[in-house]
């Protein structure tokens, strides 16, 4: 579910019996790979309630979790408390998994803990090429970005992807501007440019302060700016298989255009390499990214 999250993917039916004890993802119908950010994007339309919206996939983890806990609580307690009477099954009425969670003390003590370590200090700041930025700190960072995309629809995949650029850019212009900068087209629409160039000049502290960059010469510092554009273009996809880019792969194959089908598979098998011929692909849609409506039949 963090590497969901990280990536910008809605599962669309995250119920108990689709979700793997392996971690693997299973059951693919309603999903979708998010265009704008919006944690509240519901890519399921029988979803009407919105459960399994992207930003409330988390949550559903836990309580899948604490489900599979009722299951095994049973046996837990023939294996440990042989001897003890204290637990007791539910009527058999009550349809399974009810009851009383006997390992729910361990898993809230670790479930949030190792999702958040996971999602903020494994996924999301190399995502930003950040290494040794303080825990607190990154999170802090990657969280009001997320609320600044949100606010402002800005494409997720897309400006993470232009975001590698960034670092050399500070580098070269003590005087941020979005217009002029490598993310000038994913925030061409934000109503407050003040805010982003705020969270920029941030952004740009802490990698100059990740770099030493006071100690370096201007070589030094450019080759580590490269160094970091390059680890985050093997984070942060150029390609990935959006409504829009799904729906022309099926119409590709409707059409008998099976070269160019093949062509399009490649660079979605192999999403962090540039693919020059297919730039527009990566691109946010042209039209309504919420036109394209999905259900478990999909």
């Amino acid at each position: 579910v963090a590497h969901w999250q990280a990536v910008g993917f809605a599962h669309g039916v995250l119920n108990t019996d689709n979700m793997s004890i392996m971690g693997i993802t299973i059951d693919f119908g309603p999903y979708r790979f998010i265009d704008y950010y919006d944690p509240d994007v519901i890519p399921n339309t029988s979803d009407d309630e919105g459960r399994y919206k992207l930003g409330n996939q988390p949550k559903v983890g836990y309580f899948n979790l604490n489900k599979l806990g009722i299951a095994l609580s049973p046996l837990y307690i023939t294996i440990n408390h042989p001897d003890t009477s204290f637990w007791k099954p539910p009527p058999e009425e009550t349809p399974p998994p009810q009851g009383h969670n006997m390992l729910r003390d361990i898993l809230d003590m670790e479930y949030w803990s190792h999702f958040n370590h996971y999602y903020y200090e494994e996924l999301m700041k190399p995502k930003l090429g950040l290494q040794s930025t303080e825990p607190k700190i990154a999170e802090k960072t990657i969280s009001r970005l997320l609320t600044l995309m949100e606010n402002d629809r800005v494409d997720y995949p897309y400006f993470l992807r232009q975001l590698s650029q960034f670092g050399c850019y500070a580098v070269a212009n003590k005087q941020l501007s979005l217009r002029d900068s490598p993310l000038a087209e994913p925030l061409v629409n934000v109503r407050d440019q003040n805010e982003w160039i705020e969270w920029l000049e941030g952004y740009k502290k802490l990698l100059l302060e990740e770099w030493k960059a006071d100690t370096l010469t201007e070589t030094e510092l450019l080759q580590h700016c490269s160094n970091t554009a390059k680890r985050m273009n093997t984070k942060n996809p150029k390609f990935t298989p959006r409504n829009h880019v799904a729906q022309h792969l099926i119409e590709l194959v409707q059409k008998g255009r099976y070269s160019e089908f093949q062509q399009l598979m490649a660079a979605l098998e192999h999403p962090f390499e540039e693919w020059q011929d297919l730039h527009q692909w990566s691109l946010p849609p042209t039209s309504d990214p919420d036109a394209i409506r999905v259900s478990c039949s999909s």
